[in-house]
């Protein structure tokens, strides 16, 4: 499944590929992509919205970025 998230807060490249990284070391999500310039982070994976958010929570910044996609 295709995930779209609006990203907020992220200012530079440094901020996106950080959490580009971290979305895409998540067990579960076969390929994560930030476009800092759309403000936006395409997620291919088998996980719900909800999961993903529980999968990333420890990792604050892309964990702030689903919980806004998803409860906003």
């Amino acid at each position: 499944m295709k995930l779209k998230f609006n990203v907020t807060g992220m200012t530079c490249a440094a901020c996106s590929a950080r959490v580009e990284k971290v979305a895409n070391a998540v067990a579960g999500v076969d390929h994560a992509e930030v476009n800092l310039l759309a403000g936006t982070m395409m997620v291919d994976t088998q996980l719900t919205p909800e999961r993903l958010q529980k999968m990333v929570f420890p990792h604050p910044t892309v964990a702030e970025i689903i919980r806004e996609a998803i409860f906003h």
